[in-house]
């Protein structure tokens, strides 16, 4: 430094940079000066020995910047960047491999100072750690350039520009990136395999893996989102077969946190039931994605994942109205007995069931119906009105599937082997005799009140008929107050 510029700093320090004088001396007696940036070629390359400071979420830079003399005054000069120079270069073919660094990934100073008397000065460029991540594998690229320096100072052409590249695969191992995804990302998983789920009252659940690779450092947070759009093409392109894509009916959280110290989560996806047993017996199928992070990167490959829900594996469907008729509370009959008023009928003949003779054995041929009890499916006998293979049923065709018929006993009195009542499921158009019914699909005695079941498979699709047969020769009776027909888990 020379004898003018020591007497000068003498002066600025007895009376501090702020004085009139001071300031008027220095632009009077030194120079103008021009503002570069320090660099070999105008390029900086990272990491390099010693220019870097890396912690868990950033990495600093510091950018030097030059005076071709020391500073007449306290003065400061423009800093932007520009990604058309960079993505110019890219397009050219000059920075092969290369991704201009995303603005929103990096800080920047708008401008530099220099003090009085300096020759240099640094601003600090500090990139997100995730952007590092995020393109591991391509260098990321930075254009800087300085604009104008005021108070008379200029910029120096040719020392204007720098390009900082960051080479990614120098600063972490890939085993450190940090990605999310799903564990069974990139599948379809199918619900049930084995015992991979849960249920409870109303829905079906499964639970999703997910997955953090590289060391657990920090919390994040991820959002996950479904797309049914997803669904839609595979089942256009019969990818996915027997299946809907519903765009209701299924739940699951919209973020799921990472704590920093696991790299595993879970989440419920669950489907409801009763969605399942309305699209019976088709499948529904969710396809969940990780649509966000807050920090880090998710991975493309396993950022999705398919869940196909198997209703006629998972639910029950009662397809009682379907292929039942006049099957509960209030009855209805076709004809009823003629009485007296004020006297009220109690026998009728009940609709939409097949009752032979035997049935309806009051008298003018009723009695599978009776109005009394808000009514009920009949048959009673005294030791004059017998019922000798009694018979009550409907014929229907159903698919394959395992099934459960149900009737629910309001009554019985005397029903015992020897004088039996059944409810019965059996092949072909009619049911059999209350002595043949070991050999049908199913029967159950009617000895007892309360829901009684018949279970039974069918391979293929087949007529049948279900129902109930009696053979009572005393005081015996039964009355059913509903039926009910399920296809169940097989």
């Amino acid at each position: 430094m020379n004898l003018k510029l020591v007497l000068i700093s003498g002066i600025a320090l007895m009376c501090g940079t702020s004085c009139n004088e001071l300031e008027s001396f220095q632009q009077a007696d030194l120079p103008k000066v021009a503002v570069s940036i320090k660099s070999t070629g105008g390029m900086v390359t990272l990491p390099a020995a010693g220019n870097h400071i890396k912690t868990l979420e950033t990495i600093t830079l510091p950018i030097k910047l030059e005076l071709n003399g020391p500073a007449p005054s306290v003065f400061s000069v423009g800093i932007s960047t520009d990604a058309d120079t960079i993505n110019n270069l890219i397009t050219a073919g000059t920075l092969a491999n290369t991704v201009a660094l995303p603005t929103n990934t990096f800080s920047l100073p708008g401008s530099a100072e220099f003090v009085f008397g300096a020759t240099d000065a640094s601003v600090n460029l500090v990139v997100s750690l995730s952007a590092v991540e995020r393109y591991f594998g391509k260098d990321l690229a930075l254009a800087v350039k300085l604009t104008t320096a005021n108070k008379g100072n200029t910029v120096n052409a040719g020392g204007k520009s720098l390009i900082v590249i960051i080479k990614t695969t120098e600063l972490m191992a890939a085993i450190d990136v940090h990605k999310t995804s799903f564990t069974q990302g990139g599948t379809t998983v199918v619900v049930p395999t084995g015992v991979n789920f849960a249920k409870d009252n109303n829905d079906v659940i499964y639970t999703l893996g997910l997955s953090l690779t590289g060391r657990p450092e920090l919390s994040h947070t991820v959002t996950l989102a479904s797309n049914q759009d997803t669904i839609r093409q595979l089942i256009a392109n019969n990818a996915l077969t027997n299946t809907v894509a519903v765009s209701e009916g299924f739940y699951f959280p919209g973020t799921v946190t990472f704590n920093g110290t696991t790299n595993t989560q879970t989440v419920e996806l669950k489907a409801s039931i009763y969605t399942l047993q309305q699209y019976y017996p088709k499948d529904i199928a969710v396809a969940v994605k990780l649509s966000g992070t807050s920090r880090y990167m998710l991975d493309e490959s396993k950022r999705t994942v398919i869940v196909v829900f198997k209703s006629s594996k998972l639910v029950e469907k009662d397809w009682t109205s379907v292929y039942l008729k006049n099957y509960t509370r209030p009855f209805v009959a076709s004809s009823m007995e003629t009485v007296t008023l004020p006297a009220v009928a109690r026998w009728g003949k009940l609709a939409e069931w097949t009752t032979n003779a035997a049935a309806n054995n009051r008298t003018g041929g009723f009695g599978s119906f009776d109005a009394t009890n808000s009514t009920n499916i009949a048959m009673e006998s005294t030791a004059s009105n017998q019922i000798n293979n009694g018979k009550i049923y409907q014929t229907i065709t159903l698919p394959a599937g395992k099934y459960r018929l149900e009737a629910n006993v309001r009554s019985s009195s005397g029903v015992t082997t020897s004088q039996p009542a059944y409810v019965v499921v059996s092949t072909g158009n009619i049911i059999p005799d209350a002595t043949a019914v070991a050999g049908t699909l199913g029967s159950v005695l009617l000895n007892s009140t309360g829901v009684k079941t018949v279970t039974f498979t069918l391979n293929s699709t087949t007529t049948l008929s279900l129902g109930f047969v009696a053979k009572f020769t005393g005081t015996q009776s039964v009355n059913i107050q509903d039926v009910k027909l399920w296809q169940i888990i097989p």
